[in-house]
């Protein structure tokens, strides 16, 4: 293992999109992003929605995502009537659209007080779909009871908890504190205000982690009973994202100490019940991703993995991403001139965003359907410009037993899961062109 992890390690993408977003080529204007979802909705009328609120009351030295530092909650004041605006720019065009779900990621979505969640989730009550599934990622230190009821009453049934690590030392050396009996208290009013689906989200790299400390935390998760969990490995790259830069480089474990935290922490996670489910997360049997991923039905967005997946996402705010099945944008980054921009009803200043060829669309398919699935048909890749490429790096992966192809079908093996990323990366025609150093490791 220890040979193969030293062979294919190296910077890649995750693949939530592809192409990746760094090889995005800018060629969507508002009209053309107007008609694409307009086609999308005459395949299937429903859409999945994303909102992202970027407020957070503290900083966590290790989070890469696009947040803003504050106390104030009256910061949120003009932000919530910037997304009432970009939600109105779609009415406008589609003023008959259906809402099959709701996720709210941040940031911080339970920075927003019940009143205004409330406020802002009302604006969508005339369009929820009958099968409407509610979503969102929350700070156990900054959630209240209120908060969930409003979040129950408008159909929300599943909650994602950032757990990260419960090793006391651990949490400090990230600047992210909460207890055992905090998230226990969570959990507890989770349950009994209905939420139907718990998931930890927890991460493996961190400074100061230990086999012990990791073995310690699944323990406590055992004991909390989430139904699901996310298991990253933390990605250094002070770099690019500054607020690392206040981590202590000499407490992260690296190499095949980061490795083991992960080997023994899968071990663990599976004597407590949890299976592997596509890439980097694990289910109860009884869950529904877990149901979804035995029956090769499993969806992959940018907000992960879930059962269920219209052909459009519209993502409201700033940094959102919204895609259809031949397109893809990406809002404003900046939350101040997001909100300026946004200060009538319009489309937010188009910063990133791509058309897919056919090829991508060939290529997209299948790179998603072995993140989800673990298995693709690749009939149609054989067409693809580059395929004499992709067959001999298939070819050196199925000599290392990290894949078989059966005719037109390869599948991943269970030693495969660890590098599908890298298997995923030599489909990719875009990586040759700028290199691939952007990226986290992918092992």
């Amino acid at each position: 293992m220890n040979k193969l992890i030293e062979k294919y390690d190296r910077p890649g993408p995750r693949y939530t999109s592809f192409p990746a977003l760094p090889f995005w080529k800018n060629d969507l204007d508002e009209a053309q992003w107007v008609e694409h979802i307009r086609e999308s909705l005459l395949i299937e009328p429903a859409i999945d929605l994303y909102i992202h609120i970027p407020f957070c009351q503290k900083l966590c030295w290790y989070c890469g995502c696009n947040r803003i530092i504050t106390k104030d909650q009256k910061r949120s004041n003009e932000y919530i009537q910037a997304l009432k605006n970009e939600w109105s720019f779609y009415l406008h065009h589609f003023p008959g659209i259906e809402i099959k779900s709701i996720h709210f990621g941040g940031g911080t979505p339970t920075f927003l007080p019940a009143e205004q969640l409330n406020e802002l989730l009302s604006i969508f009550s005339n369009h929820i779909d009958p099968k409407f599934i509610g979503s969102i990622e929350i700070d156990p230190r900054t959630v209240d009871r209120d908060q969930l009821i409003v979040l129950k009453s408008f159909g929300f049934k599943r909650a994602s908890l950032g757990i990260q690590d419960f090793e006391e030392e651990v949490q400090i050396a990230i600047n992210r504190i909460q207890s055992y009996s905090l998230v226990e208290g969570v959990v507890k009013m989770l349950k009994e205000t209905g939420f139907e689906s718990i998931n930890f989200d927890l991460i493996f790299g961190l400074p100061k982690q230990t086999v012990k400390s990791i073995n310690d935390t699944i323990e406590k998760v055992s004991n909390l009973d989430p139904d699901l969990l996310a298991f990253y490995s933390y990605a250094h790259l002070p770099e690019r994202i500054a607020n690392q830069k206040l981590i202590n480089e000499e407490f992260l474990p690296i190499g095949k100490d980061k490795r083991e935290l992960y080997e023994k922490g899968k071990a663990a996670l599976f004597k407590a019940g949890y299976f592997e489910v596509g890439m980097d997360h694990f289910a109860k049997s009884e869950s529904y991703l877990y149901k979804a991923f035995d029956n090769k039905k499993l969806h992959r967005s940018f907000m992960g993995y879930t059962d269920t997946k219209s052909s459009t996402l519209i993502g409201l705010g700033a940094t959102s991403i919204s895609n259809t099945r031949t397109s893809f944008r990406q809002n404003e980054k900046d939350v101040k001139s997001y909100v300026a921009q946004m200060s009538q009803i319009a489309l937010p200043v188009n910063q990133t965003s791509h058309v897919l060829s056919s090829s991508d669309q060939v290529t997209n398919d299948i790179i998603q359907s072995l993140m989800c699935n673990l298995q693709a048909d690749i009939t149609l890749l054989r067409e693809v410009e580059m395929w004499s490429f992709i067959e001999n790096g298939l070819s050196e992966f199925e000599k290392d037993k990290l894949l078989r192809i059966d005719d037109d079908m390869l599948y991943i093996t269970e030693i495969g899961r660890i590098f599908l990323r890298n298997i995923c990366m030599v489909l990719d025609p875009y990586l040759g062109k700028k290199g691939a150093l952007r990226f986290s490791q992918t092992v």
